[in-house]
């Protein structure tokens, strides 16, 4: 991991543990918190967007509140790799997809390349879906495994704990 970690002044670290806490703190709040001036803050803020190490700040519902039960990941093997047209235009398709909260491919032993977690309302809804997407792709899917979670059962989905640790670790290999 050493490697990979950008090289951030002590400013910059800062600021990203200051935001990590809230995402919605202003730049003023930011500002008093790390001993800067705001006009500093604002400056870090810009770099780190123009940077692409800050992409959004965005708000995180409570979707239970909106209906969403249940998630479920799904690891599928994809056979038609050879068909570089129809593996893009599934890889596509697939992201674009409102319920696609995660999406990666990658190698298993089992022979599952790709990997997704999905929202849903219900098993119905998961259902419909699936039987859409093996309808489109009934030939170029092989084995599908599917671990179901009721949203109520997730303990913790994020990762700014994540980003901390990332943080902490380059601030030591500064030094």
């Amino acid at each position: 991991m050493q490697q990979s970690i950008k090289k951030l002044d002590n400013n910059e670290t800062k600021f990203l543990i200051s935001l990590l806490e809230a995402g919605n703190k202003t730049d003023t709040k930011i500002a008093k918190e790390i001993h800067l001036s705001k006009a500093t803050v604002n400056r870090i803020r810009k770099r780190l967007e123009l940077q692409g190490i800050i992409t959004d700040c965005i708000p995180i519902l409570n979707l239970d509140y909106f209906g969403v039960n249940m998630f479920a990941v799904v690891l599928f093997e994809w056979r038609d790799f050879d068909n570089s047209k129809e593996t893009q235009a599934m890889e596509s398709e697939f992201s674009k997809t409102p319920q696609v909260v995660y999406f990666s491919v990658g190698e298993s032993s089992s022979n599952l390349n790709y990997v997704a977690m999905l929202g849903f309302f219900d098993m119905a809804d998961y259902h419909a879906f699936f039987n859409e997407f093996r309808k489109k792709y009934q030939s170029a899917i092989g084995k599908i495994e599917v671990f179901f979670i009721p949203s109520k059962r997730i303990i913790k989905q994020d990762f700014t704990d994540l980003a901390k640790l990332v943080l902490k670790k380059s601030e030591v290999y500064e030094s």
